[in-house]
This record gives C-alpha cells, structure tokens and sequence, in this order.
C-alpha cells in the first residue's frame, strides 16, 4: 500500500501540469488549412547546374525523417506512432505496426530490411516522441548487425534496456557523450569541440557529425522549464523496458551535419538537422569553418514550442542561410495520423502559420531561403536534384 502511495505522490507533479495545461488548451493544437501545406511532389534543383544525383526525404512525423539516396537509407529520429497523453503517462507505449508497415511497404518499397539498406539511426534527443519506436524498428524491421545508432548516452541506454537489443546489438549502438563534455542543461563551453569527428555509412557516400544542441523548455512564461519526468539522463540500462512514455528521459540533445557525397567523396548536397528549437546564443550551430567547406544546402527546422525559444529559428537561419528550409515536428503528435489526415491539427501552444510567415519575410527581405517545405506526416516525399 505504502508502494503504491508513494507512486501516486511523485506523479503529483506530473498530473498538475497536465491538468494545467489540459485546462488552457485541452491539448488541441489550431488547424492548420492544406494551403499552407506543400502541395504536390515537389523538388528542388540547383538552378544553371549540371545535375549529378537526387535524394529522397520522407517525414514520418514529428521530428522524423527518413533519407533515401544513392541506394542507402538512414533514419532521423523515426517516429510513427503518435501516441496520446494518456498512453504516455498510463499505458504501456505500443508502436503503430500497420502504419510503419505501411510506411516500410509504399515508401522505402521494402517489407523488412534483411540487406541493410537502411544503415544509420541518428537520434537527437531521448524523449519518446524520438526514440519511442525504435526498439520496435530494431527488433522487427531492421537488421540489427546492419544497423549502427547513434545518440546520447541516454538514447542508447534506454535502447540497451531491452534485453534482445542489449544482446544482439550493443556493439551497433554508438554513444556520442564521449566526444564532449557537454550537458543539455548547460551552456556550451568554448574549449570543448564544437562538432564531433564525421562517421560514414558503409559505402560512404553519407557522412555525418553531431553537434551538442540544447532543448526548448514547455512553457511559455517560464521559457526554459521542462514538463516533470521529461528532463534528465539515464546513466545505465534499466532494469527493465522504459514501457512509459515516462520513462524516456531527454539526455543530452545534438544536431546533425549530413553531408551527401559522390564516389570521390566530394559534397554534392549538405543538410543540417535541428531536432530542439533552442539553438540558442549559438550553442547547436554548426562551426563557421565547417560552413565555408560547403554551405548548408536544406536546414531541417523544429516546429514544434519555436516561439518559447528567443527569436527561433531567425538567428540559426542567418547564421546558416541555407537555401532551403523544411519545417517539421509542427503537428500534434498527440493525435494519430489517420486524425490528422481528417483534420491537419498543429501541436498546442505553437502558431506554425506565424513560423511560415517569418521564414517567407526573410525569403523576400534577405534571400533566403529560396524554398520552404512543409509535409503532412507520411504522405509523400521531396526529391532533391542537385
């Protein structure tokens, strides 16, 4: 009894929040109308260019994306499943397998990837809205001696939390703590390296670095407060499966530098993914220096509390000035993407037709970026020429 009182007070503050904000906006995000959505398969190429080679960019909702090129695939954050509140807090967390079925069988044209086309899993963060179902990708779609993640000691420790991910695959999983000294509640010294060293798929035309990022805070007034159980590292494997949306605790958080390369390993295409909406006083920008190697040529940007970050993503964007932007995590992912399909809802709290008309003012005023890009989840892909 005492057991069960003693759970029941340390979700207190949990349930408060909740209630509270169920209370300010009943969890409902605006609509947002199919105009402001990209509208057909579009693409992008580099204008007055010889064209060498494409890739496909799938969103699977949230801050996931799927990246097709050259005949090899990796996996930003893939999330599929949107479960609700109540699932996250009650209910054991339970993978959506017909919809990532479904997106394996018509997007990637495979029903189960025995060939290891799909050779990486970047993880930006912890919280189960990016990691939740990657166990189920590992265990079920994926072949895990095939497969390398790549992620914060937190991510790969909840991953090691499964038993059959912990014995068959430890070796795939590639902690990034040890490349900083960094922790996502601090700001970012100077003397610790700004980007990590870059790691290539097998047939190296992908390579990638991160860079230590920061997470945006939940609340408005308080910009850099997190909802309770959300914050915090896991040290070691726990001592069973996080079921709990809970339990996904944030740890560390990293951008990503993807670079697509030719057989000469020169850089046809550069991408730069922000996963947190608080790249702030420039911790999570990718170093000057690496910039003048190659811009960034598509900056993959956080919808998802932008305005509890000061002035996101405007700074991050003149730092870049990529040429192209594409808008993600904007949904509520609280609600399935059968619901959303019937009514395009945006995450509560977060006004993305705002975020749409301050990228399209510096389109016009400052030139970049020539082209923005917003998917609803799983509906098609972008192809990039260049």
């Amino acid at each position: 009894m005492m057991h069960i009182l003693r759970q029941f007070y340390a979700l207190i503050p949990l349930f408060s929040c909740l209630l509270l904000t169920a209370a300010c906006t009943a969890w409902r995000g605006k609509v947002l109308e199919r105009k402001w959505l990209s509208q057909s398969k579009d693409y992008y190429s580099i204008q007055n260019g010889q064209k060498h080679d494409s890739t496909t960019l799938y969103y699977t909702g949230c801050g996931g994306f799927a990246l097709d090129y050259h005949g090899e695939k990796i996996l930003l954050d893939p999330y599929f499943s949107n479960i609700g509140i109540p699932g996250v807090v009650f209910h054991r967390l339970r993978p959506d397998t017909a919809l990532i079925n479904d997106f394996f069988r018509k997007k990637l044209n495979i029903e189960q990837d025995t060939t290891g086309q799909i050779s990486t899993i970047l993880i930006s963060h912890a919280h189960h809205d990016h990691l939740g179902d990657v166990p189920y990708l590992l265990e079920h779609k994926l072949t895990n001696d095939k497969v390398k993640v790549f992620g914060s000691r937190t991510a790969i420790n909840l991953l090691c939390s499964f038993p059959d991910l912990a014995q068959d695959s430890a070796a795939q999983m590639n902690n990034l703590q040890p490349y900083f000294k960094f922790h996502s509640t601090t700001a970012q010294k100077k003397s610790e390296p700004p980007i990590s060293p870059f790691f290539y798929t097998p047939d190296r035309h992908i390579r990638f670095a991160a860079v230590p990022s920061n997470h945006v805070g939940h609340y408005k007034t308080y910009k850099t407060h997190k909802i309770p159980f959300t914050k915090g590292q896991v040290n070691k494997p726990l001592d069973k499966p996080p079921y709990f949306g809970i339990k996904y605790k944030e740890g560390d958080s990293y951008n990503y530098l993807i670079d697509l390369l030719d057989d000469n390993g020169t850089i046809l295409f550069r991408i730069y993914a922000n996963a947190g909406a608080a790249c702030d006083a420039g911790v999570g920008y990718p170093p000057a220096e690496v910039l003048q190697e190659k811009p960034v040529d598509l900056l993959l940007i956080c919808g998802a509390n932008y305005n509890m970050a000061d002035d996101y993503p405007m700074p991050m964007l003149e730092f870049i000035q990529p040429r192209l932007v594409f808008v993600a995590h904007w949904e509520n992912f609280f609600q399935s993407v059968t619901e959303l399909r019937e009514k395009t809802e945006v995450v509560p709290n977060t006004d993305i037709r705002k975020l749409m008309k301050i990228l399209e003012k510096s389109k016009a005023e400052k030139g970049f970026p020539a082209a923005i890009f917003i998917e609803h989840p799983q509906l098609r892909g972008v192809q990039f020429d260049f």
